[in-house]
């Protein structure tokens, strides 16, 4: 009698984990995507860099195509994520329960989000060409600091 009662009450605390963590990832990784704003636009990391490095405006010019083509791809990315939560929502709500179509949506959303983290780091590393030895310096410190500190 038990052990139903364990498998309804381990189900239900999945689900909820999962709708959680999906909370979680729509809050951090794509809360700008929701409200309308212009992927052209440079973000609030770029402008906080583009002050704390005094890029010139030479520097801003050649950085201007590398920004754009960040941005394209981070746009992409975060619809990829929306796609991916919404096959999740589909898998749970059609499943009821830890299936494989579930671990298959969680797998895709998970190496988009790696996807998108690795094209940021390229994207900072490219960013490097256009930088000065001091300003290269000073933007990996800020990074890994941002890194360290980010931590939960």
């Amino acid at each position: 009698m038990k052990k139903p009662y364990a498998q309804a009450l381990l189900f239900v605390l999945l689900l909820a984990a999962t709708i959680v963590g999906g909370l979680y990832i729509g809050q951090q990784y794509l809360r700008d995507s929701q409200q309308p704003h212009d992927h052209d636009k440079p973000t609030a990391l770029h402008q906080y860099f583009h002050e704390q490095l005094h890029i010139t405006e030479a520097q801003g010019k050649a950085l201007t195509e590398i920004e754009h083509r960040y941005r394209e791809k981070r746009k992409y990315l975060e619809e990829k994520i929306k796609l991916g939560n919404m096959e999740l929502a589909n898998a749970i709500s059609q499943d009821g329960k830890y299936s494989p179509r579930v671990q298959a949506a969680i797998d895709s959303i998970h190496a988009t989000m790696g996807e998108m983290q690795k094209s940021t780091i390229e994207h900072l590393f490219e960013m490097q060409t256009v930088l000065t030895p001091e300003q290269n310096q000073k933007m990996n410190q800020m990074i890994t600091d941002a890194l360290y500190h980010s931590q939960p």
